[in-house]
């Protein structure tokens, strides 16, 4: 029997948040002569990625300004750049103390609008890149504010601004805010030169909104804008995210041919330990987990998750869901001893970050009800999944119901009629998985991978109720689900082999010994790349 594991491995990913350029007003008021000079050359020496000697200086510098110069406009210009400087070296803690050091000074200091808008906006970038969300929406919007209130709601400067703050209102669910947000910013790009840049980020914004609302043409038409208008090494943000959308219309094998261009010019681009790079890697495992790659899926997780806790370290929000995908797969291969204790951990993050009724969490119950019904412990999976189904359910009936929780109450009735299957109630099973079905189809494409387990595990009913017939139908259907997106998955292999049982059950024999090696190849394909 197949139970739908629920897996959150997409990850989006923009280039680090879209931080803007810390420009900042050249400073005339330091305590020594010798100074200016010093300033300049530690800003170029940051513009040439001499980050330690860069560092080294304007370190200095703070050092020996007096006391009169201390929160003026040169203390707030050295620590834009010791900015600059965390920034590229994803050093999040110090980012964040000169940040908030920054603005502070830049509050009481007239006409400083675009360096404070600048500081506001980054570190909102910083808050939303560690998981801190309400946090950083709260900095975006007074980022906008500050510069909407210097420059009139006309100005192109804040299209990029405008790009940030949709993007995470689409995150946290207010589509219609942020559709209005990004178009109002992608409109006001198109009003100055030299956007191009800012241009296809919103474009990329976009299409994560309408892929997130399923509005899958539209947001090809974006990303393909978007590579129109960026260099080749900047594309990898770009085509990341193009696959994410072919994954999620089904086209598993495109999709995993443009996320390792993505991660190749990632790597190029940023090194092989970066966050950018974490969340491909997150990304393609997903993928591979859809084409049944599930070793090199394991590893892809491993390392992602691997990347993120040195970073950031064991209790980063990020980690959850990573951490939700790699128990899961551990789950699918049997290993319920690495299973057990990821799974918990994924659960504690999540519900740390989110609180109790979130979409994470509901995923990572529901993986928890799986774990918890493969040790035939059914009264606790019972609970877990009930609890699920309570959020998603919640969800999907608001004002503004969520997409993804309306598919995923079908994977947790899929995993209800496993639990029911176990304790032998069929007929109870039966009315799960047929309904299961009816969610999936309602919300799904007409070939949507995700039923074809289903298809199975209502197979499997029928033949504990030696209705054969029936049971040939569900798995030929389930067979026929995976052919057409992922023939070479290895899940096949089990409804081929419980196929061939029923075919041979209705005096098949021919079909049934076709079944048989087929699911005999598959298995053999699997063992070699796992």
């Amino acid at each position: 029997m197949c139970l739908g594991l629920m897996n959150l491995g997409r990850t989006p990913i923009r280039p680090f948040l879209l931080l803007l350029n810390l420009i900042a007003t050249p400073c005339w008021f330091l305590a020594r002569a010798d100074l200016p000079s010093e300033l300049n050359a530690a800003a170029e020496a940051v513009e040439r990625g001499e980050y330690l000697p860069a560092e080294t200086r304007l370190l200095a510098i703070e050092k020996r300004l007096t006391p009169e110069s201390g929160n003026s406009l040169t203390e707030a210009t050295i620590l834009l750049k010791l900015a600059a400087i965390y920034t590229a070296q994803n050093r999040y803690n110090e980012l964040t103390s000169v940040l908030h050091r920054a603005i502070a000074i830049y509050e009481n200091l007239p006409g400083e609008y675009h360096n404070l808008s600048t500081a506001l906006n980054n570190l909102g970038a910083v808050c939303e890149r560690t998981g801190k969300i309400t946090e950083a929406m709260g900095l975006y919007l007074r980022a906008l504010q500050v510069r909407e209130a210097a420059l009139g709601p006309d100005s192109p400067e804040l299209a990029a601004l405008l790009s940030n703050l949709g993007n995470i209102e689409r995150e946290q669910g207010l589509y219609a805010a942020a559709e209005r947000r990004l178009l109002r910013g992608l409109q006001l790009s198109l009003n100055a030169a030299g956007t191009a840049v800012t241009r296809s980020r919103i474009l990329n914004n976009l299409g994560l909104l309408y892929r997130t609302e399923e509005r899958y043409a539209e947001a090809d038409a974006n990303y393909r804008q978007a590579l129109a208008l960026e260099g080749e090494i900047d594309t990898g943000t770009t085509l990341n995210n193009l696959a994410d959308l072919l994954n999620a219309e089904g086209k598993l094998a495109e999709a995993e041919e443009v996320i390792r261009r993505a991660l190749e010019l990632q790597q190029r681009r940023f090194g092989a330990g970066s966050v950018e790079v974490a969340g491909i890697i997150n990304n393609l495992g997903g993928i591979c987990d859809g084409l049944g790659k599930n070793g090199e899926a394991r590893t892809l997780f491993e390392r992602a998750s691997g990347i993120l806790e040195a970073k950031f370290g064991p209790e980063s929000p990020l980690l959850g869901p990573i951490l939700n995908n790699l128990g899961r797969l551990y789950l699918a291969a049997g290993d319920l001893k690495k299973a057990d204790p990821v799974l918990k951990r994924a659960l504690r993050l999540v519900e740390k970050t989110n609180g109790p009724d979130h979409l994470e969490v509901a995923s990572t119950l529901t993986n928890l009800a799986i774990l918890n019904a493969s040790q035939r412990h059914y009264r606790e999976a019972e609970i877990l999944n009930e609890r699920s189904l309570r959020i998603l359910t919640k969800m999907a009936d608001s004002t503004q119901p969520s997409m993804r929780a309306v598919l995923m109450i079908g994977a947790v009735l899929n995993n209800m009629g496993f639990v029911s299957f176990g304790r032998h109630r069929y007929a109870t099973a039966e009315e799960q998985f047929l309904k299961a079905i009816e969610t999936k189809r309602k919300t799904g494409s007409a070939l949507d991978v995700s039923v074809a387990p289903v298809y199975r595990n209502l197979g499997d009913v029928y033949v504990a109720e030696k209705r054969f017939q029936d049971a040939k139908r569900c798995y030929g259907e389930a067979i026929r689900i995976w052919d057409a997106t992922a023939p070479q998955n290895s899940q096949l292999a089990a409804p081929l082999e419980n196929y061939a049982k029923v075919l041979r059950k209705t005096e098949d024999y021919a079909e049934a010994e076709l079944a048989e090696t087929r699911a005999l190849g598959i298995r053999v394909r699997s063992s070699l790349r796992n």
